[in-house]
């Protein structure tokens, strides 16, 4: 199973998660996918669409906030933080 980074709000959550997966025999794998970033989503839908035929190759280039980069919605990730207080 792939799951987008964090995994889970809590240990006892990511424990759960990591039993389920050896009790089913699958690996699980913990990424930052970027799947829920509007700009990711809409180049998906254009090669999907056949707008620019079949891709070659791919490169991308991610940045941090600020000058440059694209502005992230608060709300794909402020279920990071409930209460507005972050883990860690």
């Amino acid at each position: 199973m792939q799951l987008q980074k964090p995994m889970a709000s809590t240990l006892a959550e990511a424990d759960r998660i990591v039993e389920a997966a050896r009790s089913a025999g699958r690996i699980c794998r913990v990424t930052e996918d970027y799947v829920f970033i509007d700009s990711i989503r809409a180049l998906r839908d254009v090669v999907a669409g056949g707008e620019i035929g079949d891709p070659l190759s791919l490169h991308t280039k991610l940045v941090g906030t600020g000058p440059g980069a694209w502005d992230v919605r608060s709300d794909s990730w402020r279920w990071l933080m409930p209460n507005g207080r972050v883990a860690g």
